[in-house]
């Protein structure tokens, strides 16, 4: 038997290959974190708790109370996300998944925008500000001019890019002239939005006649993202922007000049910097591009689904949008698996609610999946896949 080669010792087995590969560390992850989960839905649940105090007597009582509590809260989790197994109709049943990608297409937007930052080194925590004034601008062009259909909609969306792309623009511009840290400018400028949206409705400018909390008037119909699936689903026009928009991320950051800019920049400024690549102005493009792409998603949730402009209008989205981009890796596909991941913990918690499984417990077992997937040794610890890849003893190690 011939010895073997040093090729042959560096060549990585099978089990090594998975230990190192990114999918199982995800998967294992969502099982930790609904393995957690579930212990967490046993402590939150009446029937748990009540057949817990005589668990000796009978011990049955206890285990099918804890099967029945976890069965009924992760299926109720999937049917509100996914597919509800249960509806009398195709349409009713296939609905909650299409539910989910309409909740999904804003947040996916507005992280596309931050992994731009991301990307090139920035971290960039202005999202709600971001979204607010995209959704400001959009709702004013919607409501508040007249123009044919198609332009209509067009100018609208435009308005949303430039408001947000002004706003994520000013913290470029305080980093690229000032050295300003980008983190404190976007803190405030979150803050800022916030008020100033709040001033906005108070205004006859945005305030709908004869209502009683802040809100704007219904943007018009020739605004509107047209629905694509009929009036019966909301999945309307701005998923398939999402779609060109992560289209856009690609090609920007893998494929440009200017994207090879950013991520040098991001990699390394000071080499950047010596190879004649001006950082200051890489930062101020870098934010005007987040900021517009984040204002698009503000756009798009406003014209898409909300269709008014209100105080709530960011939502969580900002912030949501800024762990989806980390959890997605700040890569296209990445983030659009993350997003529909978030959606679809969102859309489905509204069923767990439903089965006496806490709202807030959905958050946590997001907060969860996040841990996990953004601590990979951890997992593999945990899992035991570090040990698929040890190296291999040679033969003449054994021997010695």
């Amino acid at each position: 038997m011939s010895a073997p080669t040093a090729e042959n010792e560096n060549t990585p087995t099978l089990a090594a290959r998975i230990g190192r590969s990114e999918i199982p560390v995800v998967i294992m992850a969502f099982v930790f974190a609904f393995l957690i989960s579930a212990v967490l839905i046993l402590i939150s649940n009446e029937d748990v708790r009540q057949s817990a105090t005589y668990l000796f007597a009978r011990p049955s009582d206890f285990f099918r109370a804890s099967w029945d509590a976890i069965v009924s809260a992760y299926d109720a989790l999937f049917r509100g996300a996914v597919y509800d197994y249960r509806a009398r109709t195709s349409s009713q049943a296939w609905n909650r998944l299409i539910e989910t990608l309409t909740v999904a297409t804003p947040l996916i937007i507005a992280a596309l925008g931050m992994a731009v930052g991301f990307r090139a080194g920035l971290f960039n925590i202005g999202g709600t500000g971001q979204l607010i004034v995209g959704s400001a601008a959009a709702a004013w062009v919607g409501f508040g001019l007249s123009l044919p259909p198609v332009i209509h909609l067009i100018a609208a969306l435009a308005a949303g890019i430039a408001a947000g792309g002004l706003w994520g623009g000013i913290a470029g511009f305080l980093k690229a002239r000032f050295d300003a840290n980008e983190v404190i400018t976007t803190i405030m400028l979150n803050w800022i939005a916030v008020n100033l949206l709040a001033w906005l409705l108070t205004t006859a400018a945005f305030r709908a006649p004869n209502v009683l909390t802040p809100q704007s008037p219904q943007v018009k119909a020739t605004a509107m993202l047209p629905r694509l699936l009929g009036d019966q689903f909301r999945l309307h026009l701005g998923f398939v922007i999402m779609l060109l928009a992560a289209l856009f991320l690609w090609w920007l950051m893998s494929r440009s000049t200017l994207g090879f800019r950013f991520r040098a920049v991001g990699e390394n400024p000071r080499a950047a910097q010596v190879a004649g690549i001006s950082v200051g102005t890489s930062s101020f493009l870098v934010m005007l591009i987040a900021g517009g792409l984040v204002g698009l998603g503000g756009a798009v949730n406003v014209l898409g689904t909300e269709h008014s402009l209100n105080d709530g209008i960011a939502g969580s989205i900002g912030f949501d949008a800024i762990t989806v981009a980390l959890l997605g890796r700040s890569g296209p596909v990445g983030i659009i698996l993350a997003g529909i991941l978030f959606a679809g913990l969102s859309t489905g918690g509204r069923y767990m609610e439903g089965q006496g499984v806490p709202i807030d417990l959905v958050a946590v077992i997001q907060a969860l999946v996040v841990l996990f997937i953004a601590a990979p040794p951890l997992v593999r610890r945990m899992s035991g896949l570090n040990l698929l890849t040890r190296p291999r003893r040679t033969a003449a190690a054994k021997e010695a």
